[in-house]
């Protein structure tokens, strides 16, 4: 949970003025931005207790294999990175590019937390 704040305050809420991605953030990019990463959070949550993020936990199997935030930082790096790189895109970007370039990342975030869930 903290990792997600995090993620909020450094690479949603946080901006520069100054930069050619950060002196504006259209509608769009705000939505995309944060359904990402509200879909890394519901999936890191699935994945560390087991269950549907909303109280409900699978059944614990003896020697089951349990799922940290450094396990999930480790297999799913590249989809978290990407979340964490998403305020760099263009707020000139069409909308329709936005859609698709927000769709793309919420598909890697969910084709990381596949192999995790394997």
């Amino acid at each position: 949970m903290l990792e997600i704040a995090k993620i909020i305050r450094e690479d949603f809420l946080q901006q520069n003025a100054f930069s050619e991605y950060d002196f504006n953030c259209p509608l769009p990019k705000s939505v995309g931005m944060l359904r990402c990463i509200v879909t890394l959070y519901a999936r890191c949550l699935k994945a560390v207790t087991g269950g549907d993020g909303m109280g409900k936990t699978a059944a614990v199997v003896e020697g089951a294999r349990t799922v940290t935030w450094n396990y999930i930082k480790a297999t799913a790096g590249p989809a978290i990175q990407r979340v964490t790189d998403m305020k760099f895109l263009d707020p000139r970007t069409p909308e329709p590019e936005m859609v698709r370039f927000f769709a793309a990342v919420q598909d890697a975030i969910t084709e990381a937390f596949d192999t995790i869930a394997e």
